[in-house]
């Protein structure tokens, strides 16, 4: 759901059902964007000012073992750059017993660019992303991995990981 004050009331949009792990940027225009889990996917709603457009980011086929859900897109973490475009973070596993990837989203041109960060081989699920952008839109991410606290960045060569803190 989407909810936002117009000055008298709450008004509360229905986005998707089902959806969990939610992220929310305004843009240059104050228009919601947001990022989030459901369907078993990851997926991006904007709002153009008069209605909301879906976009599917990401849809696996890695499920639960009882296929109950597909998590791709847990632990979701949104933020806009000068231009407007999105960049997420999130998180993608492979299997029920928590291997997996930290992950991170950007939209350019149109087109998604999905690209791994790193590797967890074994989590609680309790990944929890959280993206920054530099000055120069360089993505940089803090997570919960296998050896605690780690800081991800990216400047054009590669992501590079660091443990901060076990």
């Amino acid at each position: 759901k989407y909810a936002h004050w117009d000055g008298i009331n709450w008004i509360t949009q229905t986005l998707a059902s089902g959806g969990d792990y939610c992220s929310i940027a305004l843009d240059s225009n104050d228009n919601p964007r947001i990022a989030f889990y459901g369907s078993m996917s990851l997926n991006y709603a904007s709002w153009d000012g008069a209605k909301w457009i879906f976009e599917i980011i990401e849809k696996s086929s890695n499920k639960a073992p009882d296929n109950s859900y597909d998590a791709t897109g847990w632990w979701i973490s949104l933020k806009l750059d000068t231009d407007d475009s999105p960049h997420i973070s999130y998180y993608d596993p492979i299997n029920y017993w928590g291997c997996g990837h930290v992950k991170y989203a950007f939209k350019t041109t149109g087109d998604w660019v999905i690209e791994d960060v790193a590797p967890i081989f074994y989590s609680d699920y309790y990944i929890h992303t959280s993206l920054g952008l530099d000055s120069q839109g360089n993505p940089h991410i803090a997570y919960r991995g296998d050896t605690g606290l780690i800081y991800a960045t990216n400047t054009g060569s590669g992501w590079v990981t660091q443990t901060v803190d076990f």
